[in-house]
């Protein structure tokens, strides 16, 4: 298996090779997505308890579809780091609006099941996190739906926990330590400007999404790799 290092130098190598489709498949929606939720919700009182029954409803319909759409976007980026031989723009958002009930119903499992994990005790709710980390690729590359898509992706960790584990606590470690300065930067620059803030965080974000997506699909390749020679 690949060590974090080369996994990142593999991912960035990948992102590069393939700029415009992955770029383009997320960039712009996830930018507009966002900027629009940041202006709807930057009106809104700070404290629940001084919202009104308007804007408990405009901030529980904004967040619902903000949620949709960052997921509708999310499966098209997977399909696009996956198969980018075989995937254009249109391609990817065809695919995630034919799958995307499918996908809603795994990432709500997987959801759920990891946070009763974590609200039982923490070490379960860590086993669980990584066990099913890799299943939304599974359902992607492998096409298998639901359950299944969570027991495969746990039959890819069974016995290399550890090596998943520490590769994507690297994968987040590597992330903080390329964002930490860029916020540093921005709330010196940007000051109590929020929005002009938070815009040039989405597009660090965006920067770093593709790489970070492509970083855990060669992990999922390495963890299929092994396990089809054991």
């Amino acid at each position: 298996m690949r060590g974090p290092i080369t996994l990142i130098q593999d991912s960035v190598a990948y992102v590069r090779k393939h700029a415009a489709l992955l770029f383009g498949t997320y960039a712009l929606p996830a930018l507009i997505a966002s900027f629009v939720y940041a202006n709807v919700t930057n009106g809104l009182p700070a404290e629940a308890e001084d919202m009104t029954a308007s804007d408990l409803q405009l901030l529980a319909f904004s967040t619902i579809i903000f949620i949709v759409i960052s997921v509708f976007v999310s499966l098209a980026l997977l399909r696009a780091v996956t198969d980018p031989q075989g995937t254009t723009i249109e391609k990817a958002y065809r695919y995630s609006l034919k799958h995307f009930l499918p996908f809603i119903y795994l990432s709500a499992l997987v959801g759920i099941v990891t946070m009763l994990g974590f609200v039982a005790l923490i070490i379960p709710g860590i086993l669980l996190m990584v066990w099913f980390m890799f299943a939304q690729f599974c359902f992607v590359d492998d096409g298998k739906r639901g359950v299944d898509a969570m027991r495969a992706s746990r039959e890819l960790v069974r016995g290399k926990w550890w090596a998943a584990f520490g590769r994507s606590m690297a994968l987040v470690g590597i992330a903080i330590a390329a964002i930490i300065p860029v916020a540093i930067i921005l709330g010196i620059s940007f000051g109590n400007n929020s929005l002009a803030a938070n815009f040039f965080s989405e597009v660090l974000t965006v920067i770093i999404t593709p790489v970070a997506v492509a970083y855990m699909y060669f992990l999922y390749l390495d963890l299929k790799k092994v396990r089809s020679a054991a």
